[in-house]
């Protein structure tokens, strides 16, 4: 997380920036708090949702996992909990489709709003604070973890570095750590659903030393995580 995603995170959601949000499901994606996520919007009800976010003067996205196509009216067929952010920059292309990178704030859960004309969902959002602390022990062997695989990515890869404030909180370490080096998406939105701190960090450990171990041996064994 760079400077200028400090300074935006450093900046809470207003209460009422949350009251009617653009919703962008997508089942390939999970936005963590703090981490930048960027979006090709291309369907025309997107391309709608990003002129009305602009017109509305409402830079505020929430990205939430699409696991059926399920009834957009009700918002059906989504998860409940999922992520929300700022769009920091949007580009408009000639024929209609835009690109946008958005800017992780919150973990939230979503109330959707009643549709009327939109051809996209909207929803009401309510942040999810953390709960609980992780032990000391526990971040030093997730961060432990973390730097064990980063160091075999970058053999292979030597553009890649693993990107950690260090002033980062416990549970904002989980989750960059968790963007950067998990890539199951299901393993990410169970993190991003777990509240109390310590489990995610927990979690993010396993999920971490399941792709050391893969690294390493080419199978998730257990007795080689890291």
């Amino acid at each position: 997380m760079d400077s200028s995603s400090e300074k935006m995170m450093a900046v809470p959601l207003a209460a009422h920036e949350l009251e009617d949000v653009a919703v962008f499901p997508l089942s390939g994606a999970v936005l963590f708090p703090g981490t930048s996520l960027a979006l090709h919007l291309f369907e025309d009800r997107y391309r709608t949702m990003m002129r009305d976010c602009v017109a509305r003067g409402s830079m505020v996205m929430a990205v939430t996992q699409s696991v059926s196509p399920g009834d957009m009216e009700t918002g059906e067929g989504f998860r409940e909990m999922c992520g929300v952010g700022r769009i920091v920059s949007h580009e408009a292309m000639d024929d209609g489709r835009f690109n946008i990178v958005l800017q992780g704030m919150d973990r939230c859960l979503l109330e959707p709003l009643a549709m009327e004309n939109s051809p996209y969902m909207r929803a009401r959002v309510r942040t999810v604070a953390d709960e609980g602390a992780a032990l000391p022990s526990d971040m030093a062997t997730l961060l432990s973890c973390a730097s064990t695989v980063a160091s075999r990515i970058k053999q292979e890869h030597s553009g890649f570095s693993l990107q950690i404030p260090a002033k980062a909180s416990t549970s904002r370490m989980a989750d960059l750590i968790a963007d950067q080096l998990v890539a199951d998406v299901d393993v990410r939105q169970r993190i991003l659903e777990t509240r109390n701190v310590k489990q995610r960090v927990q979690l993010v450990v396993e999920a971490v030393g399941e792709l050391s171990a893969v690294l390493l041996h080419g199978s998730a064994r257990r007795d080689s995580w890291c």
